[in-house]
């Protein structure tokens, strides 16, 4: 007997824009992904650990706790998720504010769809 396979990839997104929410969740959807939203840290996490998720995208700018400690959090305790950032700043921005925080796939806002892909997986570099 056949186990059913998922060909959906699940994505959580954490940000607290509602446009920016908006337009990636359209974005990832026409794309045949399930996307999932929180606007704040603490409900991100909580979602994080309760299902499972191919993706987990994190604004760096968030209401009680900045979107690297919640990225470190995150690879923690969701390892099997690849989780991104994103910002409006520029890499090296968050990287002067965040001088000793490891930061793995960044992309900065706007989000380009193709760059969103290859990250999630989708698409190969």
């Amino acid at each position: 007997m056949e186990t059913a396979v998922r060909t959906q990839k699940r994505v959580l997104l954490i940000d607290d824009d509602y446009y920016i929410c908006n337009t990636i969740s359209q974005m990832l959807e026409k794309e045949n992904m399930l996307v999932d939203y929180e606007n704040n840290a603490s409900d991100g996490v909580k979602r994080a650990i309760a299902e499972k998720y191919d993706a987990i995208i994190v604004d760096v700018h968030l209401p009680g706790m900045d979107g690297v400690s919640l990225f470190h959090i995150l690879r923690e305790l969701a390892p099997v998720s690849k989780v991104i950032l994103t910002s409006g700043d520029s890499l090296l921005d968050v990287l002067n504010e965040h001088s000793n925080s490891e930061i793995g796939n960044f992309i900065q806002k706007p989000i380009d769809k193709e760059k969103l892909l290859k990250a999630i997986g989708v698409l190969t570099p």
